[in-house]
């Protein structure tokens, strides 16, 4: 891993967090968004999901920059004295850049599969309820309940 260059350790994270947000998300909008009740095994699916894109991601880019794909992940290695804390902004400022582009992979994937849905609901007067989010309100706008502030 030493006799890579920086921008090399850079790049290679690229697909990491981009895949744990983008890849690790869907499982988890698919399997949550229907209508019946949230159960242990499905939490099980989602963690297995997480679970398998990490290790995929160990195997793929690990030996290339570690396999940061967290920020947490970076300061703690930084803290503990096994990364330079000179590359520190630019390892967060690429899983930053990454976690956007999971993101947007997200959004696309739900107007592809749902182009007429709109993906932006205001809350209900309640506020947020205890039901499972449906993959149409996956991004909300929230506001203030009126008199708030």
């Amino acid at each position: 891993m030493d006799d890579l260059s920086y921008p090399q350790k850079l790049l290679a994270e690229v697909p990491g967090t981009a895949m744990l947000v983008g890849v690790g998300s869907v499982p988890a909008m698919l399997i949550i968004g229907g209508d019946a009740p949230f159960t242990m095994a499905q939490l099980g699916m989602i963690s297995f999901a997480f679970a398998m894109i990490v290790v995929a991601l160990i195997y793929a880019i690990g030996h290339v920059s570690g396999c940061q794909i967290n920020p947490a992940i970076t300061v703690a290695l930084a803290a503990a004295g096994k990364l330079p804390w000179r590359q520190v902004p630019g390892f967060l400022a690429a899983q930053i850049a990454d976690a956007v582009l999971g993101a947007a992979t997200i959004m696309a994937y739900l107007w592809v599969r749902w182009p007429r849905v709109s993906c932006i609901q205001p809350l209900s007067p309640s506020g947020l309820t205890n039901r499972a989010i449906a993959p149409k309100q996956a991004v909300r706008t929230h506001t203030a309940p009126e008199g708030a502030w």
